[in-house]
C-alpha cells in the first residue's frame, strides 16, 4: 500500500460518511503525536472510514496492518476493515479474523499504534478502512501501513503451491 504517510496529501486516499447530520470529515493536517502530516478524521457513525488506496493480497500468505491514531479527545478506534474492491466488496480477512494486543481506546492526547495481524481469504485488489468509534472526536492517522509477513505461509498455502520441502529433494 501506498501514500500511507501522508507527505503527499491524501492522494489516492478517499473517505465516505454515512450522511445526515453531524457528517463525519477527513482533512489533512498535524497535531502532536502526529510524524509530520496526518489525516485528521471525525466521523458521526461506525460506518464512516478514511479508504486507503487499492492494493493487492495474497491468500494464504499472513501480512500486518499498523497505524498510529492519535486522539484529540478521550476516544475508541473502531477495528480496521479490509474489503475486496470489486462486488461484492466484502471483508477478504479470512476467520477468525484479525489477531492484535492492541488496546483501542485511549485518552486525550494520547497516540494509539495498532499492529494487527490478518490472512487474506481471497486474493486481488482491496481497500484498508480506517474507523473511529466515539463520534465527534478528530482523530490524526499517519505511518499506516499493510505489509506481507516474509518468510511465513501457512500450512493451506504451502500444501497448495510447488514448494518442495529440502527434506523431500532429490540426493545427488
Amino acid at each position: 500500500m501506498t501514500g500511507g504517510d501522508f507527505s503527499y496529501g491524501m492522494e489516492g486516499w478517499t473517505s465516505w460518511f454515512q450522511g445526515g447530520a453531524g457528517s463525519g470529515s477527513a482533512v489533512m493536517g498535524s497535531m502532536g503525536g502526529c510524524s509530520g502530516n496526518c489525516v485528521l478524521l471525525t466521523t458521526s457513525t461506525l460506518y464512516d472510514s478514511l479508504m486507503s488506496p487499492a492494493f493487492n493480497l495474497t491468500v494464504g500468505i499472513p501480512h500486518v496492518v499498523s497505524f498510529n491514531a492519535t486522539l484529540s479527545a478521550n476516544a475508541t478506534i473502531g477495528p480496521p476493515y479490509i474489503g475486496a474492491i470489486q462486488a461484492p466488496g466484502g471483508s477478504v480477512v479470512a476467520p477468525p479474523g484479525f489477531s492484535t494486543t492492541t488496546a483501542m481506546s485511549g485518552m486525550s492526547g494520547s497516540t494509539v499504534s495498532y499492529q494487527g495481524f490478518f490472512v487474506p481469504s481471497s486474493a486481488g485488489s482491496a481497500r484498508l478502512n480506517l474507523k473511529v468509534a466515539t463520534p465527534g472526536v478528530a482523530v490524526g492517522f499517519d505511518n499506516v501501513s499493510i505489509k506481507p509477513v516474509v518468510g511465513y505461509r501457512s500450512e493451506e498455502h504451502r500444501l497448495n503451491s510447488s514448494h518442495i520441502p529440502l527434506s523431500r529433494m532429490p540426493s545427488s
